[in-house]
């Protein structure tokens, strides 16, 4: 432990590694000089056993107030297109947030997740061709949509990995 003074600064100077570290402690007390340069060995120690210190997370930086904020905002933008954002783009948002806070929670990073309250009038798309259909279905399908039907139906794939298929 080497602690001198420069001015009216203390600073430290230790090799770790191999490598010198030489920094100020920004103090004028020489105790509180050692103090600093033992914390900082301390944390190149952890370091290199991989031990991260991280930062302690404030459990009201993204609350409901926030979100709601953020609900607003993204509904004024606009699409790539111009238009207006669906709810459903700002829904898959909120719901990938939604993830992520309680993976936050579940690793003890914050102490409780907010509630997320999804955007109404998403529009579902779903749709499942049943078999009374399916003949009516291929009797008005045009070739070569009638081909990739028959395929996408007996074979189970989706419709981009049949189009995506070559000779």
């Amino acid at each position: 432990m080497a602690v001198y003074k420069r001015g009216d600064t203390y600073w430290y100077e230790f090799l770790f590694n191999g490598e010198r570290i030489r920094q100020s402690a920004q103090t004028g007390n020489k105790d509180v000089a050692r103090q600093i340069e033992s914390a900082h060995r301390v944390r190149l120690a952890k370091g290199e056993a991989g031990i991260v210190e991280r930062p302690p997370a404030s459990t009201d930086a993204i609350d409901e107030a926030a979100i709601d904020a953020y609900k607003q905002r993204r509904t004024r933008q606009a699409s790539r297109y111009g238009r207006p954002l669906m709810p459903a783009s700002v829904n898959r948002e909120l719901a990938t947030l939604r993830r992520a806070l309680r993976l936050a929670q579940e690793w003890k990073v914050i102490d409780r997740v907010p509630r997320i309250r999804l955007l109404r009038g998403e529009r579902n798309r779903e749709f499942v061709l049943s078999h009374r259909l399916e003949p009516v279905y291929l009797e008005v399908a045009p070739q070569p949509l009638k081909d990739v039907a028959i395929l996408v139906l007996e074979m189970g794939v989706r419709p981009g990995e049949a189009i995506a298929l070559r000779w």
